[in-house]
């Protein structure tokens, strides 16, 4: 991944650390919409 994106170490944990935030929201995402399905019905 370093040398296909040309990104140095730091930037690489960077976007790991972005990714795995990402991920986190989206599970928070899916709960809530569950959740609101829930009181839609």
């Amino acid at each position: 991944m370093h040398q296909d994106l040309e990104v140095n170490i730091e930037g690489i944990d960077v976007v790991l650390n972005l990714l795995q935030k990402i991920d986190a929201l989206q599970t928070e995402l899916l709960q809530v919409r569950n959740r609101l399905l829930l009181y839609e019905n």
